[in-house]
């Protein structure tokens, strides 16, 4: 039992993006009730100015109190939107979340303080006080610490009075008892939906990237190119089809261990000098390089270092280095539905590569 709760209350290391979605909420409710007391203060303000009573030893102090807390909520709520911008520290955003929430609770003490001398109820502390247990998010030891020091604090206030002869013991223990069963249940709460949600998140951004990437080389796959195919409309494009020659046979003589590892290299080299963001794995070892509007003497020239760092792997037990073939074209795509026949022109090249000798990339039969 004393496990649970000591796991309760004391929690291990959150994940710092659980963590900062916890301090964002805690900004964006804590501004709201900003607001809240913006609005109360300047309505208590103008009623209390009008029609309080003048006579009154406390009118100047609370009137001057509504004006300072009216102010202060002003500077607060301009200052967390900065700190929701700029700040990363989890540190910072409690503090500053806190140290609102203490002046607001030391605020509604002086004015409870004045209307206990004048023997009307501590409403002000106890609206307060609710108010900042039902907006924030405190890991519970924090929020446990900080309502039992400002109850203490506030208690020892109404004693020093008259010996807190009007506060009935047994409900403000309970009111405290209550306050901080709610900061601890909504903050496991807000913990669990927050985690629930990041895990969703990851999943989510874990399956698209499934969908849209080849788990082997991690380059796209033609999931991705149908995807990306209105970026290359109205472009001129450079479309080439290669694979790996001897592919089969080397999976067959050497074991698919070998074959994975020729098709990571030549992933690494197409990357290398097409980058990332224009090579797919189309299926098995072949590969597209979809390029938008670069110069053809350029492109010849980084398929003749394809060729060259290529011829430089020994992948397993083979003792000569790998070759590719390929077809390709250049061509303006009018439309996303003309690929269809792009991808046929150079698939013919690809297969004439073949038959051609291999080890080589073949213009195909389009028009630039």
């Amino acid at each position: 039992m004393t496990e649970k709760l000591r796991a309760y209350l004391f929690l291990e290391k959150l994940d710092p993006g659980i963590e900062r979605r916890i301090d964002l909420d805690n900004m964006r409710f804590c501004r709201m009730l900003s607001i809240i007391v913006m609005i109360f203060e300047a309505f208590m303000l103008i009623r209390y100015g009008l029609f309080g009573n003048r006579s009154s030893d406390w009118y100047m102090l609370r009137l001057w109190s509504y004006i300072s807390y009216f102010s202060l909520s002003v500077v607060w709520f301009f200052l967390s939107g900065h700190a929701t911008k700029n700040v990363t520290s989890h540190k910072v955003f409690m503090l500053i979340g806190l140290g609102y929430s203490a002046v607001s609770v030391i605020w509604s003490m002086l004015i409870s303080a004045v209307d206990y001398l004048n023997g009307e109820q501590v409403f002000v502390f106890v609206t307060i006080v609710i108010c900042v247990a039902g907006f924030g998010f405190l890991k519970p030891v924090v929020s446990t610490l900080f309502f039992t020091g400002l109850f203490a604090v506030f208690y020892a206030v109404l004693f020093f009075i008259n010996g807190a002869a009007k506060a009935i013991l047994t409900n403000y223990i309970v009111l405290w008892f209550i306050v901080i069963l709610i900061c601890i249940a909504r903050y496991h709460t807000k913990l669990s939906d927050i985690t629930a949600r990041v895990e969703f998140e990851k999943l989510n951004k874990e399956l698209r990237k499934m969908s849209l990437y080849d788990k082997l080389t991690n380059v796209k796959n033609r999931h991705c190119l149908s995807l990306d195919l209105q970026g290359f409309v109205g472009k001129n494009l450079f479309l080439m089809l290669i694979d790996i020659d001897g592919f089969k046979e080397m999976n067959d003589s050497y074991g698919h261990d070998s074959g994975d590892s020729a098709l990571k290299q030549f992933t690494r080299i197409l990357q290398q000098y097409f980058f990332n963001q224009n090579v797919y794995r189309y299926g098995g070892d072949e590969f597209i390089v979809a390029v938008c509007d670069c110069q053809r003497e350029v492109l010849m020239d980084k398929i003749k270092h394809c060729q060259e760092d290529m011829s430089g792997l020994l992948v397993g037990k083979t003792k000569q280095g790998l070759t590719f073939s390929g077809g390709y074209l250049i061509g303006i795509l009018e439309d996303k539905r003309d690929f269809d026949t792009m991808f046929s022109s150079v698939d013919n090249a690809l297969y004439r590569s073949k038959r051609n000798g291999k080890n080589q990339i073949t213009r195909a039969d389009w028009e630039e």
